[in-house]
């Protein structure tokens, strides 16, 4: 097996799961909308051998829309009429419009991930460790879409040590999620104990 498909099988595997540890985080629908990316993206190339390009743009667009469950739900109608439009873009746009879409669409989430944990330190005066995991993702997606645009000799590399970095990071998030339930049990029996 192609060490790519090593690569992409593994972090596939991986951003299946971590939706499951963040079922009650405000931005499940992101996690869950990344690992169903992943998921058909990698079955339409492994079963149909077709690009699942088309798919960037409505994927992108849903991803970053229900970025907040809050907003989504809110805003559901409005969105899911949006995403027709996003349907037929993905149809009929270039690839390099395709591209160029993720890539602003990533910017933003990196943007909105930003302002999470300013405000998180601002208000709060702490640091959130999840939000700056969530930032260093998005500043890698970035990154990997970049080095894809503009086609740089070590595009190949780059696309593979984000990949790994971004596994090890949902490998992180996992660890996160079940340390932080763990901590919550513990003060919520020295509560009950007490």
């Amino acid at each position: 097996m192609k060490t790519w498909v090593i690569i992409a099988t593994i972090s596939i595997i991986i951003w299946a799961i971590v939706p499951i540890f963040y079922r009650s985080n405000k931005h499940f629908y992101y996690f869950l909308l990344l690992a169903a990316t992943d998921i058909t993206s990698f079955l339409i190339n492994h079963f149909f051998h077709v690009s699942a390009q088309i798919l960037w743009i409505p994927f992108t667009y849903f991803i970053v829309l229900t970025f907040n469950r809050d907003f989504f739900l809110k805003y559901k109608i409005l969105i899911l009429g949006g995403l027709l439009i996003a349907i037929l873009a993905g149809i009929y746009s270039t690839n390099i419009f395709q591209m160029y879409f993720v890539l602003i669409s990533n910017i933003i989430l990196f943007v909105l991930f930003s302002r999470y944990f300013i405000s998180i330190y601002l208000n709060k005066n702490r640091i959130d460790i999840f939000y700056i995991i969530m930032v260093f993702f998005e500043a890698l997606t970035v990154f990997k879409i970049i080095a894809f645009l503009h086609q740089l000799s070590s595009g190949l590399n780059i696309y593979f040590a984000t990949n790994i970095l971004q596994i090890l990071i949902g490998l992180f998030l996992i660890y996160l999620s079940i340390k932080r339930k763990n901590n919550r049990n513990l003060e919520g029996n020295r509560v009950l104990f007490e």
